[in-house]
């Protein structure tokens, strides 16, 4: 198996491009620490008006998210491709200022919690969500170190 990660990403304004950079490196560090090997994950940063249309064609729910996952689980060859992640940055950006943190910290966290989400875990019942949200905040806290050090 090859030990290659492919990252996608797009935005649909152009000051959200610096996102873009930052969800790369943290889905490459993520990809590596949770061996998914040979992986794909597509990320795209929308605005509220998107987000709320996907969450009501795929989740029935009208409304904006600051998140959402589109697991894939597919497999070409020995290449696999996870899913996509959806975040919406207007969304991030007021949860950012509520939590008193920056806007890449809120990007970092939403990333990651769409990222264990395409890996299968889930938060509906309150054992899954001790589980996942440790991990996710083991996760994120890795990620601002190597962010800090790679500055």
């Amino acid at each position: 198996m090859h030990n290659q990660h492919n990252v996608l990403s797009s935005s649909e304004h152009p000051d959200w491009e610096i996102f873009e950079q930052q969800a790369q490196h943290d889905l490459k560090h993520l990809l590596t620490w949770q061996q998914q090997q040979a992986s794909e994950v597509s990320v795209a940063f929308v605005a509220e008006s998107t987000i709320q249309q996907l969450n009501l064609d795929y989740r029935q729910k009208n409304k904006p998210t600051d998140v959402l996952s589109f697991e894939q689980d597919e497999s070409f060859g020995e290449y696999h491709c996870l899913g996509d992640i959806i975040i919406c940055v207007p969304i991030a950006q007021k949860q950012a200022v509520e939590k008193s943190v920056t806007l890449a910290d809120e990007i970092r966290l939403l990333l990651t919690h769409g990222f264990l989400h395409l890996l299968g875990y889930d938060h509906a019942e309150a054992e899954e969500e001790k589980i996942m949200f440790a991990l996710q905040d083991e996760l994120v806290q890795k990620l601002k170190q190597t962010a800090i050090s790679s500055q």
